[in-house]
């Protein structure tokens, strides 16, 4: 059996650092547009550098990486492995996926490459890629993995809120219009991940009202694998602790976790976004 390995984006967030076959993992180098220029790396910004208003004098923008650079850097692993399992942001969130797969279509490396589209990001697309991981750390064949990544995929569910109206409409998920009238009423919008894209569900008043949400969204499931909640840039907000003493009287024996948000997430929903990652078995 040849050597496998992953390679994915900095959208993924793990729900522990050093998980079985982390020495497997890959990660692209993805640079960052800030107020005060350009940053190489994403994962050395801290999400307290982001502004809380985005504007064309103001930004938080990631920088697409070219077909170039994702070309060197599939065939620079192909020359180590015989199997890569490229695991990405979902395409309806950030267009990498799309240039990836047009680069994949072009290679004749040595490699058999599996580029899967995670439809997630955040602890959602960590979670296929630590899967993935440990699946080749068991010695896994590819057909094997590919196909325990793809059931996962559809038993994923993710919620994500925010009161960063700029960012999304940065994004292009809410038009001009929504954003003003968003920040002049001061509402919190609820999001879910519907195939990959950002579906609107609920607008509420207060992060209390949005950690009530969180909590029936959880009672909806019969057979949790695990929780991770994300929070807000600077968070450990106290609400949040409902949420734990809630998993730990009904669902005690499901994985719960808390993360703070990460740059890739920041600059897509704002610093203030947070969120719900939730994984059925």
């Amino acid at each position: 059996m040849g050597l496998s390995c992953v390679l994915t984006d900095n959208a993924a967030q793990f729900n522990r650092p050093n998980f079985p076959g982390c020495k497997h993992v890959h990660v692209f180098h993805e640079e960052i547009q800030l107020q005060d220029g350009v940053k190489k790396d994403i994962r050395e910004i801290r999400v307290s550098e982001f502004p809380k208003r985005v504007s064309q004098d103001c930004q938080a923008q990631l920088i697409l990486l070219d077909a170039d650079t994702i070309t060197k850097k599939i065939l620079a692993l192909s020359q180590v492995y015989d199997e890569i399992f490229i695991i990405l942001i979902s395409s309806a969130l950030h267009p990498l996926f799309t240039v990836t797969s047009s680069v994949v279509k072009k290679l004749r490396g040595p490699a058999t490459i599996h580029l899967i589209d995670s439809l997630s990001l955040a602890i959602g697309e960590g979670r296929l890629v630590q899967l993935a991981a440990e699946l080749i750390n068991q010695n896994k064949n590819s057909v094997t993995i590919e196909e325990n990544l793809r059931s996962v995929i559809p038993h994923t569910y993710t919620l994500l809120c925010t009161p960063n109206f700029s960012y999304l409409q940065k994004s292009g998920f809410i038009d001009r219009g929504q954003s003003i009238s968003g920040e002049i009423l001061g509402f919190l919008p609820i999001f879910s991940l519907e195939e990959g894209k950002l579906n609107p569900l609920e607008k509420v008043k207060n992060y209390r009202s949005v950690v009530d949400y969180f909590i029936e969204f959880i009672d909806e499931f019969e057979k949790l694998d695990n929780i991770a909640v994300l929070q807000p840039c600077g968070g450990n907000l106290n609400e949040t602790r409902l949420i734990r003493q809630h998993v730990d009287e009904f669902h005690p024996d499901v994985l719960y976790t808390e993360h703070t948000i990460n740059p890739y997430l920041a600059s897509l929903i704002g610093p203030q976004g947070m969120g719900i990652a939730i994984t059925e078995k």
